[in-house]
């Protein structure tokens, strides 16, 4: 797709030099970065100055023991990715004032980065042939980290360049090497990175993410023709597996907090080559691509809020690469969502996306002119991904929102919840999917669905004769019918979903939005088992249930959420869950709520029926 535009036109001939890549205003153009807002420049420069003498910490080797021996990842993670961060704000900083007052800072952290043994985060690589779990300098793997890392250098160069080469015109020659020997070599000489998709179907958000971090550096640097061409006929083949592979309804299958390092960073990629090849490469106008980007919207609730399934969060600040997304292949819903973004966040913590910080500064006043009422869209449907969208009422919050799903056991960041469904209230988490906790060794190992918030029993999906859902690409939904209309549904056997050992010769669950005078949403599961046997039906909420006779009352800060269910048939346990964790206390508080409903006695076949109100 991408490749075949190359019309066989050597990247010589088909792409502008480096130092005729300007997207964005450097340092010394001072009227373009004056003009960026007070807000963005204020929290740039408040919180450089609450950091001015920030001691840039040294690689610790200790991190990457105790990855080995415990595999607990984030000592290391804080550590390495503080230093990174800090260079990009110290940076930005310094490009906002323009005083010089940053600017020991910046080369500080240029050279705490270059001086590291790896870019690498802890990974088993390491503990091979007597590694023990400490890197060797020697073993280049072009990876997420190495690549972010990359990317930050690069753009700093690009950004202050002459300031930079005025102190000393070694500091660009080390990050020249640096990324060349890290990145750029190791990048065209391996081709059997499992991301690049040449050796593996198994492509996700590190497709797009790691080619866009090459992707930069060769337009901010000459490596030479030959390294050039090898690079950008690479990136095109690499990318195109990535859209090959991807689903052809656009929807992630990831979600939404990875879509901008899935679709986004795609969309950045494909921006970048129209913008460096001056339109020859361009496929903006492909329905699949404009699909990609339409998803994010379709997954939207409101507020930070997003359909999360699988290992996505449910708060999602709206990525600047949404409005520029929608820009590019001209949708207005997409880009009066992305003129959400107010002013994006500096996240010191976790990731630093220096390419967002640029998109945002540079686009703010476009996006102001534009900012209304984002796009609450009534219905969707994902027919691949099999994912399904609700409201209620289109154009606003108010009302129910359903999203429900079906698919597979063996997602990319899989988690065991086919008939699993989310559903909000004005706007409200009401039954939600729980999400992940921090990432750790058993998170992607084959121990991963000993993870509690992994399994079936702690989504809203039933447990079935002590048996909850397993994981493989055996277990899927099958019989998968949706309707869009007044009353939007979607329908499905989760049967196969289970083991022999549940005992389901069929069961089918149908979730559907209820519209009209009196809203709501309708849960029915109507089965047949092998033989008598206990039957639990679990649903996941953040505030406390309060039982009353056949309801369950949830208040959601002063709106009431309302679960019913036939009392006569059925039991009503509410289990208290304390959240330990970072992440799933950060997006949830200190505990979360499962709701058991439980037949009285062991069941045959039946059909229960769940309103939600």
């Amino acid at each position: 797709m991408i490749y075949n535009q190359f019309n066989n036109t050597p990247a010589k001939d088909l792409f502008i030099e480096p130092h005729d890549f300007n997207p964005f205003p450097r340092y010394q153009d001072r009227t373009a970065w004056e003009a960026v807002s007070q807000e963005t420049k204020q929290k740039f420069i408040k919180d450089a100055e609450a950091h001015i003498d920030y001691d840039w910490p040294i690689t610790n080797m200790h991190h990457y023991q105790i990855y080995a021996q415990t595999g607990e990842f984030y000592p290391h993670w804080l550590s390495f990715v503080g230093k990174r961060n800090a260079l990009g704000v110290f940076l930005f900083a310094e490009c906002l004032e323009g005083q010089g007052r940053f600017t020991q800072q910046v080369i500080n952290g240029i050279y705490a980065l270059c001086e590291c043994t790896t870019w690498s985060a802890p990974n088993p690589q390491f503990t091979v042939n007597g590694g023990g779990g400490i890197p060797d300098e020697d073993e280049l793997v072009v990876d997420l980290n190495t690549s972010e890392t990359a990317m930050m250098l690069a753009w700093t160069y690009y950004l202050m360049k002459s300031e930079l080469d005025a102190v000393s015109t070694r500091i660009g020659r080390r990050i020249f090497r640096e990324i060349e020997r890290r990145v750029v070599r190791p990048y065209t000489q391996i081709d059997t990175y499992w991301w690049m998709g040449f050796v593996d179907n198994r492509i996700n958000n590190w497709n797009p993410w790691c080619n866009l971090n090459v992707l930069c550096c060769h337009l901010i640097f000459d490596y030479g023709e030959e390294e050039r061409e090898k690079a950008f006929t690479r990136i095109a083949k690499s990318l195109d597996r990535f859209f090959e592979t991807h689903s052809n309804d656009g929807g992630c299958d990831e979600g939404p907090m990875y879509w901008g390092a899935s679709g986004g960073a795609f969309c950045n990629c494909l921006r970048f080559l129209r913008d460096a090849s001056r339109g020859k490469i361009d496929i903006f106008d492909n329905e699949k691509v404009r699909l990609m980007g339409t998803y994010f919207q379709k997954v939207f609730i409101h507020g930070e809020y997003f359909v999360n399934y699988a290992d996505g969060d449910p708060i999602v600040p709206v990525f600047p690469c949404v409005y520029h997304y929608g820009k590019d292949i001209g949708d207005d819903n997409l880009m009066r969502l992305g003129a959400m973004v107010t002013s994006w966040h500096v996240n010191r913590k976790y990731w630093f996306f220096v390419l967002d910080h640029l998109l945002d500064m540079f686009s703010e006043k476009e996006r102001e002119e534009l900012r209304g009422n984002p796009p609450y869209i009534k219905d969707a449907w994902l027919d691949e991904i099999q994912v399904m969208v609700a409201r209620e009422c289109e154009g606003t919050p108010k009302g129910l929102f359903l999203s429900a799903k079906a698919g597979t056991n063996v997602e990319s960041h899989n988690h065991n919840d086919i008939g699993n469904f989310i559903v909000y209230l004005n706007g409200k988490p009401l039954f939600i999917d729980i999400g992940t906790e921090e990432y750790k060794a058993q998170t992607f190992s084959p121990e991963r669905f000993e993870l509690w918030y992994l399994q079936s029993q702690y989504h809203n999906c039933p447990t079935v004769n002590g048996y909850m859902q397993h994981d493989g690409e055996d277990f899927y939904a099958q019989s998968v019918e949706y309707v869009k209309g007044e009353n939007s549904q979607i329908s499905m056997d989760i049967g196969q979903a289970y083991e022999d050992g549940a005992g389901i010769e069929s069961w089918s669950r149908r979730v559907s939005m209820q519209r009209g005078e009196s809203p709501c949403i309708l849960i029915t599961d109507e089965f047949k088992l092998k033989n008598p046997s206990p039957v639990a039906y679990n649903f996941m909420t953040h505030k406390q249930p309060v039982l009353h006779d056949n309801q369950i009352k949830i208040d959601l800060d002063g709106d009431m959420g309302t679960l019913e269910f036939d009392a006569t048939a059925i039991d009503a346990v509410i289990e208290k869950i304390p959240l330990t964790d970072v992440r799933t206390s950060r997006n949830w508080g200190e505990c979360i709520y499962r709701v058991v409903l439980s037949e009285k006695h062991g069941v045959e076949s039946g059909k229960r029926v769940f309103k939600i109100f």
